[in-house]
């Protein structure tokens, strides 16, 4: 089954090779699963799977956190070989333990049940499709929008190659904090966050009565202190008043025990960053403030701006600040641009202004877009923390970051 690697590693380097694409696209579906307004109904498709994995000899059932796999060739089925009898569904909502009440029914050339969205706890999480008591089905990850990807290991059976999907109940679902009365409260509730955020997925869930304290840190006070939050039961907050300090939107992170936390995959509002690993920021934003940034117009143009000052940061692929770089040029990408052609050059105005000039006309109306400025044409800043015109990306994204947003 070498070619399951070498596929693999070619769909990792193009993904790699995208990065400083405006949206990026790892399939087009959300594979395994429907959603109505109060149910979840959970699908198998054998035109979506690739193989089936032998799990019977595995340790995946007994610890399906982090099983242990040798020999990786011997556990690859073809489905070609499978005659299917019966599908489970297993899943962080049940343990991954095979039972019964999650017996999928035949529907045509599909296997499927439903719940109600109440009865798939957590919000977010894992799950994946055994087949006649032992084999996994492997997600079609060319389509699948859903399938959580590992970094690349040659000659290692990875867990990502068994777990089907990750799945989203509430898709702008965003966690770590809430806004009320006239304050930001960050909260931490250690039952949707893992205790190892090592890229491979949800691991064991923090235990409150281990955690000895949680602080939250961010770009409020620009990281500088940590400020321990109060214990409320199993929650734990902070307050802070909404005033000059709180900036329109914001990053910010927990530490539970002296460790770093990252977000839960399903929340939306994170901002990817990379150094050395991947590793996401939690962004708060406050409503009802009003700064747009980045574009404006002037008579039947737009004119498309940007100032580098020294402080401002890049996301993902650097963290650091923007006179480190050697500026030769700066791009705009946006969205409204043509397929494949989503950048263009923009103009030197002064020696850390660019401009990029657009009839009204040229831009759909009516609908959002949005855009971002990239520096040598792949080194990209954070919007400015005063800003309000902002998008995430995709929550599928494994990027996820944060844009400029215009609508006309």
């Amino acid at each position: 089954m070498r070619y399951l690697f070498i596929i693999s590693l070619i769909f990792l380097l193009g993904c790699q090779d995208s990065h400083n694409q405006l949206l990026y696209r790892q399939g087009d579906e959300i594979v395994g699963f429907e959603l109505t307004d109060d149910s979840i109904s959970f699908v198998l498709d054998r035109n979506k799977i690739i193989n089936f994995i032998d799990l019977e000899e595995t340790a995946f059932f007994e610890n399906p956190q982090t099983p242990n796999f040798n020999d990786y060739d011997k556990y690859f089925v073809r489905k070609e070989n499978i005659d299917i009898q019966k599908v489970h569904l297993v899943g962080t909502f049940n343990k991954y333990k095979v039972d019964d009440r999650y017996l999928l029914k035949r529907d045509g050339e599909n296997w499927r049940i439903t719940f109600s969205k109440s009865e798939i706890i957590p919000s977010g999480g894992e799950f994946l499709f055994i087949i006649n008591n032992k084999y996994a089905a492997t997600p079609n990850y060319n389509q699948s929008k859903n399938f959580h990807m590992e970094p690349f290991r040659e000659n290692e059976l990875l867990r990502s190659y068994i777990i089907w999907s990750l799945y989203i109940i509430d898709t702008e679902y965003e966690v770590g904090y809430k806004v009320e009365n006239d304050s930001i409260y960050f909260i931490f509730d250690p039952s949707i966050y893992s205790t190892i955020n090592d890229n491979e997925g949800i691991k064991v869930l923090y235990d409150p009565d281990v955690i000895q304290k949680v602080q939250v840190a961010g770009s409020f006070n620009q990281w500088t202190e940590y400020f321990e939050l109060q214990r409320k039961g199993d929650i734990f907050y902070k307050a802070f008043p909404l005033d000059q300090n709180i900036n329109n939107w914001g990053e910010f992170k927990f530490i539970v025990n002296d460790y770093w936390v990252n977000p839960p995959f399903y929340a939306f509002n994170k901002l990817g960053h990379y150094s050395g690993i991947r590793h996401y920021n939690f962004t708060y934003h406050i409503p009802n403030r009003n700064h747009i940034n980045g574009y404006r117009i002037e008579g039947d143009e737009i004119i498309f701006y940007v100032t580098v000052h020294p402080t401002d940061l890049y996301t993902y692929w650097e963290r650091t600040t923007a006179d480190q770089f050697n500026f030769k040029n700066m791009y705009l990408y946006a969205s409204f641009l043509p397929e494949g052609n989503d950048r263009v050059l923009m103009e030197k105005v002064t020696d850390d202004t660019y401009e990029k000039r657009f009839n009204v006309k040229d831009i759909p109306n009516g609908v959002s877009h949005q855009f971002n400025f990239y520096g040598n044409g792949m080194i990209f800043l954070t919007p400015p923390y005063n800003t309000t015109n902002l998008s995430h990306t995709d929550i599928w994204d494994n990027k996820q970051w944060v844009n400029f947003e215009i609508k006309i």
